[in-house]
């Protein structure tokens, strides 16, 4: 389930980009020569911040191949001959995620000279914290009403350490007590119903606190290690709904970033950027 930008569903995205006309957006022309220069895309942001749906449009309009930051392995060559078939067969690499930590050992990783074999855009999706807290918290709301609880009962084991890892990243140390309580382990003395609010309030506090980290990860990243990010403010966008939110999302995400990864392709002069 994907809460990455408010009120765009699966059907309200294919409408939107059946409505793009074909001279707005600058493309790859399919029938050209392939990459000859390698060249990758990055998409940056927090915790719910839009940046799979952004990498999803963008990979649609310059035919490109879109990697989860996540699944990034920067000390496998493996991983490099991926990008490398990527790019000869005339695909963009986008790499998009949460793991901004992946991304800056990708990059920064002195034995693989990723800079040197690579060049990078960073687009960057930034939401005022205020309007982020506020959208994180009601996508916690969205998560637990389409089932997020039952989800994490079924993975659930009591005694098992959910502090690292996978488990943690499926906020299944916020909901413990619940379940301890819920399978009558431990008495806390509190209705369950009442744990269940405190847990889901804990996951929205943590969540936000990982929306500050991320982005003083993203911050550091521009200021100490001097990328040069492209700074996108899509707060107007979480403001809106429904369709506004759509149009929102066009004007001030869609199109900009479609016009930054079109003049960084135009850049390598060994690349033919065609137009529909």
């Amino acid at each position: 389930m994907n809460y990455g930008a408010p009120s765009l569903s699966s059907n309200n995205t294919v409408n939107m980009k059946q409505n793009i006309t074909k001279k707005q957006y600058p493309t790859m022309n399919s029938s050209l020569d392939p990459i000859k220069k390698q060249m990758v895309v990055f998409i940056l942001g927090a915790t719910g911040a839009g940046k799979s749906k952004l990498s999803s449009d963008i990979a649609t309009h310059f035919f490109g191949e879109v990697i989860n930051s996540k699944n990034i392995q920067f000390y496998d060559i493996q991983f490099f001959d991926g990008l490398d078939i990527i790019t000869k067969n005339g695909y963009l690499p986008i790499i998009a995620g949460e793991s901004n930590s992946c991304i800056e050992a990708l990059v920064e990783n002195p034995k693989t000279k990723f800079r040197s074999k690579f060049e990078c855009c960073f687009i960057w999706l930034y939401v005022s914290l205020a309007v982020h807290f506020k959208h994180v918290a009601k996508r916690v709301d969205q998560m637990v009403h389409a089932g997020l609880v039952d989800e994490i009962r079924e993975v659930f084991k009591p005694g098992a350490d959910y502090s690292l890892g996978v488990r943690r990243a499926i906020v299944v140390l916020e909901m413990e007590k619940y379940f301890l309580a819920e399978m009558k382990i431990v008495d806390f003395g509190v209705d369950k119903e009442v744990l269940l609010r405190e847990a889901i309030a804990e996951t929205k506090c943590n969540t936000q606190i990982l929306v500050c980290r991320q982005l003083e990860k993203i911050q550091r990243m521009r200021n100490e290690l001097g990328w040069n990010m492209h700074r996108i403010d899509l707060t107007p966008v979480f403001e809106k709904s429904g369709d506004e939110a759509e149009e929102a999302w066009d004007e001030i995400v869609l199109k900009p970033s479609l016009q930054i990864v079109s003049d960084f392709l135009k850049e390598d002069q060994t690349m033919t950027i065609g137009l529909y």
